[in-house]
């Protein structure tokens, strides 16, 4: 008995270590979410490529071709995202090559300073994944780059089997922890503390041809972006009288939704009750009264079948079989049904030519 209390104990003393100085795992979504609008590149035009500090190794700089930054020679080329400083950061983009078959290095700089003009004098932290020629198989690395040196990969990820042309990075840093993902995956391949120290975000790309599309950058900071002001207000003039009763609600509650996640200024919130608001409006149905639904059936069923097609035909009688059996008193269904009738109704079609059965 004094033995297993005493493996015991040992094992309680080693789970409070490790439960004191592990970085946290990490459970939900809303871990990874930081504050702050977000601010999207697209790379469409030389307005886009003028937010970013361009720096290369030889005289060719990253160049604008087709929507996308691409990085021509083959050595080391880096971006710098211009606008602003970030501490807490969730920075992402699309990254690809045009040469399937040769090397591929790309990734993140985060909490980055020191850009003199020079490509060496940076300080910061880099998420890299790479690929050698032929190779679908990739490693995730943080490194370390400090007095224009690299100080060796912090964590090395291996083993990814990836699409060999595009992948979608994203990084995360909150609290001083440093969280990074491939291809949209939930959870992080990378866990990590990097501290609090603010600095730039950026992009690096090595053994090109490589090139960067779609880049963003959510952090405080940032102004509410043109084309989310435009949604928004799209949502919250949208007339919704015309629908029924419990679509209406639907919508009126999807925009208050986004009415307080506007004012609390969470990109996050403002896109998932976007989201939710597009749903419901996708769904909303045009309330009809009783006599419009009665009309709808009675004209439906009237219809002879004077040579329309089996596939059309068959739609509208499986469409008036459902019709006949709901209650006219619920709103939704009767709304719902009698679009359902006036629209087979109207996409009945006759045979072009006798004895073709569509």
């Amino acid at each position: 008995m004094k033995r297993i209390n005493k493996f015991l104990a040992l094992a309680l003393t080693v789970a409070a270590v490790f439960s004191m100085t592990a970085v946290p795992t990490v459970f939900a979504e809303e871990t990874y979410k930081v504050s702050g609008w977000r601010k999207t590149v697209t790379f469409d035009s030389y307005e886009d490529r003028s937010q970013f500090r361009l720096l290369t190794e030889f005289d060719k700089l990253p160049s604008l071709i087709d929507g996308r930054l691409y990085f021509w020679t083959l050595a080391e080329q880096k971006a710098v995202f211009e606008a602003r400083t970030y501490n807490d950061v969730d920075v992402s983009a699309d990254f690809g090559t045009i040469n399937d078959h040769g090397k591929f290095d790309v990734g993140f700089y985060v909490h980055a300073n020191g850009f003199a003009g020079a490509i060496d004098h940076v300080d910061g932290w880099n998420v890299n994944l790479e690929r050698g020629a032929n190779d679908n198989t990739f490693f995730l690395k943080l490194h370390r780059f400090q007095n224009n040196s690299w100080k060796g990969a912090a964590i090395t990820v291996s083993g990814l089997k990836l699409p060999m042309n595009k992948v979608h990075m994203r990084v995360v840093v909150k609290s001083g922890i440093l969280y990074a993902f491939v291809n949209h995956e939930t959870t992080p391949r990378i866990t990590y503390e990097i501290g609090e120290t603010a600095g730039y975000v950026g992009v690096r790309c090595f053994y090109s041809p490589n090139w960067v599309d779609n880049f963003s950058v959510v952090g405080y900071g940032n102004g509410k972006s043109f084309e989310l002001d435009e949604q928004l207000n799209a949502a919250n003039n949208t007339d919704t009288a015309a629908y029924t009763e419990n679509t209406k609600r639907a919508l009126d509650d999807a925009k208050e939704a986004l009415r307080k996640s506007d004012q609390a200024e969470d990109q996050y919130a403002v896109e998932d009750a976007l989201k939710a608001f597009k749903k419901a409006e996708d769904g909303a149905i045009v309330k009809r009264s009783k006599e419009d639904f009665s009309a709808a059936l009675t004209a439906a069923k009237a219809i002879e079948n004077v040579g329309y097609t089996k596939n059309s035909w068959n739609s509208l009688q499986a469409v008036i079989a459902i019709a006949e059996t709901i209650d006219a008193n619920d709103e939704d269904a009767r709304s719902y049904w009698t679009e359902r009738l006036e629209s087979k109704t109207a996409l009945l079609v006759k045979y072009a030519k006798r004895g073709l059965d569509l």
